[in-house]
């Protein structure tokens, strides 16, 4: 039986020969460098230093042309985007992660003849949040529109799709969230997540943030609740405050609910 260092050597020789064959008018040593003299561009991934080969296939070959881990112009790694930004640098990644692919929704162009009916919806909609939103300069003092919305009505009457469409109509972004995605089985992640939702808000103004099923979010405290809901309403009534407080910003909360009697038991 041949020994380890024996088979070792056999596959480089094998190795070598399928490079010769299918690359005959140039090889690569060890060191990157080509029979020409030509030098092979190094990548680097983490501290780890790699050549990539010339006779890799041609999709593994462009995709290590497309990372240009070495710091190219057209390059962008991971951290970038929202994590980069001076704002959020006290944040979490994993939250600001969570919002960019679970709450902050790509807005397709939707327009009001995309909503069967709710006529009343639409004109009051189209009154106190799209114009203000286009013209802010029109809209100051007393006439300065409202920061917050509440849609109310039955289940599959569109109140999502009204949501959706008032963001297309701002040229705003789009934050959907539920109590759902607010909730972590960590003690204090709740909270950090309303905070961080409501500071990426501000970095993509305008915005639109869409809470649905508001009551079971926001719903009235009592004795009874878990303390970690109680810091999380907390949290929202502070972010909701800052959102009233700052005309010049453009920044909607709009809330739906199905239980319009239980809306007026809820935290103010």
């Amino acid at each position: 039986m041949a020994s380890g260092s024996q088979v070792v050597k056999e596959m480089k020789q094998v190795i070598c020969e399928s490079q010769v064959i299918t690359n005959p008018g140039s090889s690569a040593h060890e060191d990157g460098t080509n029979v020409d003299g030509a030098q092979a561009p190094k990548r680097y991934l983490g501290n780890k230093k790699i050549t990539p080969s010339f006779n890799a296939p041609p999709m593994i070959r462009k995709g290590l042309e497309m990372m240009d881990v070495n710091g190219g112009s057209g390059a962008k790694t991971a951290g970038s985007g929202l994590r980069n930004e001076p704002t959020l640098k006290h944040f979490d990644e994993n939250i600001i992660s969570l919002i960019e692919s679970e709450i902050m929704s790509v807005t397709h162009e939707t327009g009001w003849a995309d909503v069967a009916g709710l006529d009343g919806a639409k004109k009051a909609l189209r009154e106190i949040v799209v114009l203000p939103f286009k013209r802010p300069d029109m809209f100051k003092g007393i006439r300065a529109p409202p920061k917050g919305v509440l849609l109310f009505g039955p289940p599959g009457t569109g109140k999502t799709m009204i949501g959706r469409c008032v963001a297309s109509q701002c040229k705003a972004t789009f934050f959907n969230i539920s109590a759902s995605s607010l909730t972590s089985k960590w003690v204090g992640e709740g909270e950090k997540l309303v905070r961080a939702l409501f500071s990426v808000a501000r970095l993509k103004l305008p915005s639109v943030i869409f809470i649905d099923e508001v009551d079971s979010l926001l719903s009235a405290r009592s004795e009874t609740e878990h303390e970690s809901s109680r810091r999380i309403k907390t949290e929202f009534l502070v972010q909701l405050d800052g959102v009233a407080t700052n005309s010049d910003e453009r920044l909607l909360v709009l809330a739906a609910t199905n239980r319009r009697k239980r809306s007026k038991q809820m935290v103010a």
